[in-house]
């Protein structure tokens, strides 16, 4: 009877430990204003923060260039 109640201890904890926080405000537009790291750390709670700092890495300002450099002959 002692190791089902500790069993029943072990599984609360480790069922309770995995929750994610949950959101209560949401997420703003992704632009180049709002992820700057000022603004990122200044949202709560962290899962909002990591969630956006995410989307903000995976956004591309990246874009082809308009006259292409020539290095010469390779």
């Amino acid at each position: 009877m002692n190791f089902i109640k500790k069993l029943l201890v072990v599984a609360f904890f480790a069922i309770s430990g995995c929750s994610e926080e949950m959101a209560t405000s949401q997420m703003p537009e992704v632009n180049n204003e709002s992820c700057k790291p000022e603004n990122i750390m200044a949202l709560e709670p962290e899962s909002l923060r990591r969630e956006f700092a995410s989307n903000c890495f995976r956004e591309n300002p990246f874009k082809p260039s308009q006259s292409p450099k020539s290095w010469g002959d390779i």
